[in-house]
């Protein structure tokens, strides 16, 4: 069974190889990598702060989300993938945090151990739509893993250390089509990590889904370039610019973006 698990994953690899990968961009606006130009036809990414730990063992630690945020409520996010033509990265320039009782997924999160281990519900994880166990009742699935025999990233994770998918098997974290906990939530977000760190955290995620239900797609997000949401309050990047106020779209690095840019090119060729 593990074996046809594993296959079944690695084939999710390759196809997702396959599949041209989206530029970066967002038609929802309440996020921050908002692009009001591309329309109603792509998810984006976005990172929350859960919180910034001030006491415990935790103290100097923030705990941070990674959504997707889906552009339809039938869009299903059904595996995060890397490989060597796609590397995925997820990183932080400390460590991060790792509780005993935790595990790779957020499968590890049993509710009943919460009062009595409250540090737990920090545990650093990846999921695709959980926060805890899944609810087999209600649809969900736990996400499985699949891991190349010679990049053991779950491991390396699991050891506070960066989670790095690129070598030439690839690896991911999945579910099966029809799983509750791929859909989109109340708020339109598909949960994709859970990560808990005293550094900056940074990284790539390629991400395969199916677009309003249909036919399956891939996007790729370079997290470097997206706003981190504090507390719910996030202030926007200007119109055609990034976080730092640089364009995202500057072929002639004039500083005036190509969206705006009357003259686009060295002065002779205008």
């Amino acid at each position: 069974m593990n074996h046809f698990l594993r296959s079944m994953a690695m084939a999710m690899v390759g196809m997702a190889m396959a599949m041209p990968a989206s530029a970066q961009n967002c038609s929802d606006a309440a996020a921050c990598n908002y692009n009001p130009d591309f329309g109603n036809a792509s998810i984006c990414l976005t990172i929350d702060t859960v919180v910034t730990h001030t006491a415990g063992d935790l103290a100097g630690m923030t705990t941070y989300r990674i959504y997707v945020q889906s552009a339809t409520p039938q869009d299903f996010v059904t595996a995060v993938y890397g490989n060597q033509a796609e590397p995925l990265a997820l990183t932080t320039t400390t460590s991060f945090y790792q509780n005993v009782l935790g595990g790779v997924t957020a499968q590890s999160i049993n509710p009943l151990l919460l009062p009595s281990f409250p540090d737990l519900e920090f545990d650093s994880y990846v999921t695709i739509g959980l926060s805890q166990m899944a609810d087999v009742a209600a649809g969900e699935n736990a996400p499985s893993t699949a891991a190349s025999p010679n990049q053991n990233w779950t491991q390396a994770f699991e050891a506070g250390g960066n989670l790095v998918i690129d070598d030439i098997v690839g690896g991911l974290w999945f579910i099966y089509n029809g799983d509750a906990n791929g859909l989109p939530d109340e708020q339109g977000r598909i949960l994709l990590a859970q990560l808990t760190t005293d550094g900056d955290i940074g990284g790539t995620l390629n991400i395969q889904y199916f677009p309003g239900g249909g036919d399956a797609d891939s996007e790729s997000f370079d997290l470097d370039a997206l706003c981190v949401v504090d507390e719910e309050d996030c202030i926007y990047a200007a119109p055609n610019e990034d976080c730092d106020g640089a364009c995202l779209n500057d072929v002639d690095a004039d500083g005036i973006c190509d969206e705006v840019d009357d003259c686009i090119g060295v002065v002779d060729e205008c």
